[in-house]
């Protein structure tokens, strides 16, 4: 009994930064570099639903809606204000990963200065509600977690693998050079590919507030581990790598904080991972051209 409520836990956790890792790989795998901005991005979903609900009275639905179509106009607008007019300057990976930094600290200061910096939930009674499947006991605001990140998960493949969209974003991934000789016109494939990735993202931060409670700061740890993840998982298939990685290193957490303690969970997740990146520079899930 338990392991499965072990494993049950592990499952929740799990999901609170999985989409915020497979939609920074996807902006990783287009963009060719670290979005950290993303992680203000996955915060201010949580806020803005956070201001819909509480502030506006909104239901929930409204809510989610609302905030996953704010993300995805933050992240437009990260592309067209700051790193598309960089890019047209030449500017290197290292310049646009400098300035997605200061966009993510530009996020968290807004946030903090607009709803302070003091812990605040959205999670009501009905949320915190504890309903017993089988021999695993879960809130109703887990099993909404983990049901709309599957669903949002599953949605994306679905998307990078049959819409128009989504087979010239995996086509920019795979190769720019290619793409560009190819016609296809990658600077709208990265607005397309920043626009939905903050979407989900945002949907991921109000779908993690339904288990834990906000900070403005909260999103800087969430994309640590979410970048850990990606690359314990590798690159290979944009969504497999970063949903392998997310086991894993949820699954090194969990063992690490059952063995060591919650304060050195993630030590020890980075020490696998600066093992991994030693043994295994790719991640684990490559190709075998990538292994040969």
């Amino acid at each position: 009994m338990l392991f499965w409520q072990l494993a049950g836990n592990a499952v929740v956790v799990g999901c609170h930064t999985l989409l915020l890792a497979v939609t920074f790989s996807l902006v990783f795998n287009t963009a060719r570099f670290f979005h950290f901005a993303h992680a203000g991005v996955y915060t201010l979903g949580a806020y803005l639903a956070l201001l819909m609900l509480g502030g506006y009275g909104l239901p929930f639905v409204v809510a989610f809606s609302g905030a996953t179509i704010g993300t995805a106009l933050a992240g437009i607008g990260c592309e067209l204000l700051v790193y598309r007019p960089l890019r047209k300057r030449g500017a290197s990976q290292i310049v646009l990963l400098l300035a997605s930094i200061g966009l993510y600290l530009i996020l968290e200061n807004a946030i903090a200065l607009y709803f302070g910096n003091e812990v605040q939930t959205i999670r009501t009674e009905q949320i915190r509600n504890i309903v017993t499947l089988g021999v695993i006991r879960v809130t109703n605001g887990q099993i909404a977690l983990v049901v709309g990140t599957v669903l949002l998960t599953v949605g994306l493949g679905l998307l990078l693998k049959f819409s128009r969209a989504g087979v010239l974003m995996r086509a920019v991934a795979s190769s720019a050079t290619l793409a560009d000789a190819a016609g296809i016109p990658r600077q709208r494939v990265l607005l397309w590919t920043m626009a939905s990735s903050s979407a989900l993202a945002g949907a991921g931060g109000v779908l993690t507030s339904l288990d834990v409670d906000l900070l403005p700061h909260a999103g800087f740890h969430a994309l640590m581990l979410a970048t850990v993840s990606v690359v314990i998982g590798g690159r290979r298939g944009i969504i497999l790598g970063a949903v392998v990685g997310s086991v894993i290193a949820t699954v090194i957490r969990q063992t690490a904080a059952w063995f060591c303690g919650s304060l050195w969970q993630d030590a020890v997740l980075l020490i696998v991972m600066l093992m991994v990146l030693y043994f295994c520079p790719r991640g684990f899930v490559t190709s075998g051209a990538e292994r040969a």
